[in-house]
């Protein structure tokens, strides 16, 4: 099976119109650069950040993908307010939270979100994404593009903890998965809790070399 590389992508901010249906997905095969506009945000509890998410949308050029992690909802639980301002601003909305433990005192741990603007991709062409999934830590959106393919767009969040290290390597494993065997071009942001001495940090992190 021919074996498709994570998509490399510029932080870049192009003026062009919206596309209806499909969205342009533009590879440069000398650059690898796709002109998106992309941000991603350990938001650390959105439902008492709506300010700041309404702030992204707003004063950061209408960006295409926002990836937020940390955000600490419960399955099947996000506010009226963080969904108006998705419908207010034209993006449509995907989020996994973390299966709740009985024994789990305070909040939920981990929690993803991606929001693909609808002037990109039209929500008919957005599918939740085929996985495998893991929930809270792991998940996106597929989006239909018009070579037949799809593009697999995800917000990654690995804790810091050392008693997650096995969770790391699930999910290290899974985007490896969907990258490789898949076959799919994917994007991957998020929070990865990534430790190296470039950072100023006295140990690398080597589970994601």
């Amino acid at each position: 099976m021919e074996t498709s590389p994570l998509l490399k992508f510029s932080l870049i901010f192009p003026d062009f119109p919206a596309l209806n249906p499909y969205p342009t997905i533009l590879i440069d095969t000398n650059t690898e650069m796709i002109p998106l506009r992309v941000i991603t945000w350990n938001c650390q509890g959105i439902q008492r950040n709506p300010d700041i998410l309404a702030t992204l949308i707003t004063h950061c050029s209408s960006p295409d993908i926002i990836l937020l992690t940390e955000t600490w909802t419960r399955s099947g639980t996000l506010s009226t307010i963080i969904r108006n301002i998705c419908d207010i601003n034209n993006y449509s909305l995907a989020f996994s939270s973390t299966s709740r433990n009985p024994k789990q005192k305070g909040r939920n741990k981990g929690g993803v979100v991606v929001l693909i603007s609808k002037e990109w991709a039209h929500p008919s062409i957005v599918r939740p994404w085929k996985g495998p999934a893991i929930h809270g830590y792991l998940d996106g959106v597929d989006i239909e593009v018009k070579d037949g393919h799809s593009l697999t767009i995800l917000a990654a969040y690995v804790p810091p903890s050392h008693d997650d290290k096995m969770l790391a390597s699930r999910i290290r494993k899974t985007i490896v998965h969907s990258t490789t065997q898949q076959g799919n071009r994917t994007i991957v942001g998020g929070d990865f809790n990534l430790w190296y001495t470039l950072w100023r940090t006295k140990r690398p992190t080597h589970q994601w070399r």
